[in-house]
């Protein structure tokens, strides 16, 4: 029997806007919903602790993992990709990377490991 993988479920429109894909994921939203609370996410113009300020009015717990801290799922983790930084998602799945160059790669192949300037941080998420 032929085994069939998940599509990839974010896709970035602009170079910048990794993190409306994956905080949308993160939140179970639609991406006009999460612009019309962060119109300025569109742009990249958003910081951590905007997203984690952003999460809790949604009603989550937020927590935050270093680089070296074990997380729980599911998770956005910011990695950097010099000069700037990038937002991937990670539930039980795998690893959803919005960049379109990922488009065809299905979640259980990517790995953080693969990311050669590492993670910076994990963002994840639980309800009360």
């Amino acid at each position: 029997m032929m085994e069939y993988f998940e599509m990839p479920s974010l896709s970035q429109t602009g170079q910048l806007d990794c993190g409306v894909e994956v905080f949308r994921k993160l939140a179970g939203v639609s991406r006009a919903e999460l612009l019309k609370d962060l119109p300025q996410a569109i742009n990249g113009k958003i910081s951590v602790i905007q997203w984690e300020e952003w999460l809790t009015v949604k009603g989550f717990i937020v927590d935050r993992h270093q680089r070296d801290e074990d997380y729980t799922l599911p998770c956005a983790h910011l990695i950097r990709r010099h000069p700037h930084y990038h937002w991937i998602y990670e539930d039980m799945t795998g690893i959803h990377d919005p960049d379109p160059k990922f488009a065809c790669v299905p979640p259980k192949l990517i790995k953080l490991q693969g990311y050669s300037e590492g993670r910076e941080l994990t963002i994840s998420v639980r309800t009360s």
